[in-house]
């Protein structure tokens, strides 16, 4: 089973080489994620709705090599309420809870 680490939403999360950080949160029409991997890893990430079901693959599976990452994350079609973002690797998972209002 994975170690999960939830972060709170003005702290930076570091897990096992990785760190991640939502900004801005809450936010209204868009978010971004940003994070960096201290090793290259496989990473799969997820946006999640209160319930744990997955409204968006964020990133598919892959290989990412070591470094810093953002990614823009869409939310204008999300009615108002509380998400997570799920960063996942081998070595364990990250949640980062998202505001959207």
């Amino acid at each position: 089973m994975y170690p999960i680490v939830q972060a709170t939403p003005t702290t930076p999360n570091i897990i096992q080489g990785l760190e991640v950080t939502v900004f801005p949160n809450p936010s209204r029409n868009n978010f971004q994620l940003r994070y960096r991997l201290e090793q290259a890893n496989t990473l799969e990430i997820s946006l999640q709705n209160q319930a744990g079901q997955i409204l968006r693959q964020v990133l598919p599976k892959q290989w990412q090599t070591q470094g810093e990452y953002i990614i823009a994350i869409d939310t204008q079609r999300l009615p108002a309420g509380t998400y997570y973002v799920q960063l996942k690797s081998p070595k364990g998972k990250v949640i980062q809870k998202v505001f959207v209002q």
